[in-house]
Formats: structure tokens, sequence, C-alpha cells
């Protein structure tokens, strides 16, 4: 498999170059500043006065001030971690050749075709916001494939010392170490052995980042800057609110942002699923998702597919909020009894049921920022992918079984 997952990165990343650069790179909006700070920046003092001052992104700072203006290095690159993205995925979710060749084009179908335009233009295509979302993203995913292929290797310092480095820059997106958080924890207490002393290893990897984050003074002074900019109403929100906030946005994850991809996910797991309760549960579920799709275009339970439902201090508490977010956390708890249903194997029940959790996790995360609006539908972009893994997974089996039964 190794081999076919090495072929599935090669395609993919001549693919990638030959697009970004017949498509064109261009700047544009945040482009545009970073541009003209790179021509006359002293990068490290930049860097420092970026953390006193706005960010705690350092890494992905250094990265965007370096090759915002070598478009043709920023088009190899980016194509690199394309590339990444999709091979590891491929390999983390397939036990051999045929499966990853499968869960390789069922992934990036899905990322194309279920998932919106914008979302995915922004976070691939445009340069600053593949620094900030397809990079973490993809050396994340590298990471975790690193864990996975680490019992196969005699050698495994080299793997030690890489998944650090990767799981340490990942990071720095604030949305991607909590999802590091999550399941490198998950990993360090179902596994043992050499699984365990790498997840720990990359857990630490990961702390050392988040205490940089919490701590950064940059980021404190812009909460504050950002607050009476975007929204002056988030001082009159609860920690309460805030959370509710976040499982609405959780809810336009669902619903507005990438439906169909849990429309594939459920009736994947109808099939998946050896235990007649759990392939009924799975139907009840599609049958949710296809119902509210359909409500989306008549009820004010949810918005059109341009934009996610905006509330204030006062509507997060009102019914509609409410009514959203017990809907999310329905679908979640019933979604759990499935993975736990739908899976034989002990650990991979619990990977797949905190990797679920973990999957909102960066969406529920935005509630506690008053920017969770200016950034429009880009910040679903590490969720979405996340989203769009798991469904890879279950519909490669689905396939799978489907191969097998009618040989």
């Amino acid at each position: 498999m190794t081999r076919c997952v090495v072929k599935i990165f090669f395609f993919t990343f001549a693919m990638a170059v030959l697009y970004l650069n017949m498509k064109g790179i261009i700047h544009k909006s945040d482009d545009l500043i970073f541009s003209q700070e790179a021509q006359h920046a002293n990068v490290i003092n930049w860097l420092i006065i970026r953390y006193h001052g706005w960010s705690s992104r350092t890494a992905i700072e250094f990265a965007l001030i370096t090759l915002i203006n070598n478009k043709i290095t920023w088009s190899l690159f980016n194509s690199f971690f394309i590339a990444i993205t999709i091979s590891c995925v491929a390999y983390i979710t397939s036990r051999f050749s045929r499966e990853a060749i499968i869960s390789s084009v069922v992934f990036l179908l899905v990322l194309i075709f279920t998932l919106k335009k914008d979302v995915l233009k922004d976070g691939v295509i445009w340069m600053t916001g593949s620094f900030n979302y397809l990079w973490p993203v993809a050396l994340s995913l590298f990471g975790f494939a690193l864990i996975k292929a680490l019992p196969l290797v005699k050698n495994t310092m080299p793997l030690y010392i890489a998944a650090f480095v990767f799981f340490f820059l990942s990071s720095f997106s604030e949305q991607v170490v909590a999802v590091n958080l999550i399941l490198l924890t998950t990993l360090a207490f179902i596994y043992t052995g050499n699984i365990r002393k790498i997840s720990i290893c990359s857990l630490i990897a990961t702390i050392l980042v988040f205490v940089y984050i919490i701590t950064c003074p940059g980021n404190k002074a812009r909460l504050f800057l950002e607050i009476p900019r975007w929204n002056p109403d988030f001082v009159n929100t609860t920690i309460f609110d805030k959370v509710i906030l976040g499982i609405n946005m959780s809810f336009d994850q669902i619903f507005s942002i990438q439906p169909l991809a849990w429309v594939i996910l459920y009736a994947s797991l109808m099939v998946c699923s050896m235990l007649k309760f759990a392939k009924i549960t799975s139907a009840i579920m599609l049958s949710i998702i296809l119902l509210i799709m359909a409500l989306n275009r008549f009820s004010d339970l949810t918005h059109d597919y341009t934009a996610v439902l905006h509330f204030n201090s006062d509507s997060v508490s009102g019914a509609i909020s409410i009514v959203r977010a017990v809907v999310v956390l329905a679908m979640a708890a019933l979604t759990i009894f499935i993975l736990f249903m739908s899976l034989r194997n002990n650990k991979e029940k619990y990977v797949a049921v905190f990797y679920y959790i973990s999957s909102f996790a960066g969406t529920v995360m935005l509630g506690l920022s008053p920017t969770i609006y200016a950034s429009s539908d880009r910040i679903f972009f590490v969720s979405s992918v996340m989203v769009s893994v798991l469904a890879a997974y279950f519909a490669t089996q689905a396939i799978n079984r489907h191969i097998e039964v009618t040989r």
C-alpha cells in the first residue's frame, strides 16, 4: 500500500502544480497587505511585533511573509501540501491498495462536490488562506500518518522527530491545535507501546504551542481591538451564550456548509453497520439531514447556502438558537451510538468517536471569538476536511463491501 500512496502523492502533486500555474496566481485581499509588508520587513522583527501586538501564528506567518511574493515557489509548496493531504487521508483510512485508491478518489470528490466553493477556494487556492488552513491541516494529517506507520518501521527515531515537528508546526492554527489535543490524548490513552510513546511525544509538541497561544500578548491585544470593530455586542454574551453560539455554528456546518457530505456519511453507515438497530438509526439520521435540507429553504431554523445564520446576545438565547443547538447535540449522541455499533474493534470505536467529536471542536470554539462572522465561510475549512475524511472512510468501506459481495 505504501507504493500506492506514493503514486497517489506524485500524481496529485503534478496535477496541483499544473492547475495552480494554468489558473494563474494572483494576490487579493490580505495577500496585498502581506505582500507590501514583505517587501521591506525584517522578518524576525516583524514576527516579534506581530507576537506582541496581534497574533500567535508565528510559524504560519513566517511561511506567509517569506513566500507571499514568490508565487511559483508558493505553488510548489501548496501543491506539496495538497498532495500530502490527499495521500495521507488515503493512507490513514485504508488497509490495502484498493482501499487507498478508492478513499483518495472519494475524499477528493466529497471535497469538490459537497463543500461550498468559497470554503475550498479560500482554504486552498487563496495564498493567505492556504498558509492558515491547508498547510496546518496537511501537517497534522502527515503526523497522524506517521503514527499509523510506526509499527511497520524498524528505526523509529526519525518518525518520532518528524511527528514532533509536524504536530508542533500544525498547532500554530488555533483550530488545528484543538483537534490535535483531542486526538493525540485519545491515542495516548487507548494504545500502548510505541504508539502511546509517539502520541505522547506529539502531544508534548502540541501542548508547547497551546501554551504559546494562550500566553501570547498579541492575541489578547487583538481581542480588545476586534470586539468594537466586528462585534461590539460580544461583551454582552455569557460563556454559556458563547458555547451555544459555537454549537449553532456546528448546525450551519452540517446543514449549510456541507450537507451532502453528511448524507454520504449516514448512507455509508447504513451499509457498513452490522446491527439492524444501527442501520435503522443511520437511516433516521439520513432522513433528518434530508428533511432539514428541505426545510432550509422555508424555515428560520436554517439559513441559505451563502452565509451562516447570525446571532446577537439576545437571539442566541432565543428559541431558534436553542432548537438548533438541541438538534446538533441529539444528532451527535445518535452518531456516537452508531459509530460504536458499526465498528467491531474497540480501539477503532474510540478513535472514531473522538475523531467525530474533534471534527466539531474547531467550529464550536469559534463561539469564543468576536470575529466569528468576519472571515466568512472559510472558518469551516478545518472541520469540513475532517468531515470529508470521515465520509470518505465509511464510503470506502461501503464500496469495498459491495465489491466483495458481488464477486
